[in-house]
């Protein structure tokens, strides 16, 4: 790939960048490497979803303990309730769409916008994100 055709090639380009990808590569081989992500891999990935979801949310002014959020199933329509059923349902999503992004990166965002707003009717907004914007 010619640097050119690389928007990050500056960034790569830049003292100490080589050695740090290697070392943070070399630091998520030996994760990987660890008996518990082999036996339990399904369980961890659960788990650091979870925790994003609830960083998501507390992030958005939802700042819920992790035991709360594991703990309940109504996510309303209003309030942080459903801030914290956005952020989980996001969380869930966003994996299955990181094929599409380089293709078609507004499909993505539509996508997670309808995600996002769970079942809101009335709102013929709910998965258009650009239709708000004046133009």
């Amino acid at each position: 790939m010619s640097t050119s055709a690389d928007p990050l090639a500056a960034l790569a380009a830049l003292p100490g960048v080589a050695e740090s990808v290697n070392a943070v590569r070399n630091a998520v081989d030996r994760v990987y490497g660890h008996r518990v992500m082999r036996r339990r891999s399904n369980e961890v990935t659960s788990e650091a979803a979870l925790r994003g979801a609830r960083g998501s949310a507390a992030l958005a002014g939802a700042d819920w303990a992790l035991e709360e959020v594991r703990r309940r199933t109504d996510f309303g329509a209003e309030g942080e309730p459903r801030t914290v059923g956005a952020a989980l349902r996001l969380t869930a999503e966003a994996g299955q769409l990181l094929s599409i992004w380089r293709q078609s990166p507004l499909r993505v965002l539509a996508r997670l916008h309808l995600v996002a707003a769970g079942g809101v009717e009335g709102d013929e907004g709910v998965g258009r994100p650009g239709s708000r914007v004046s133009r």
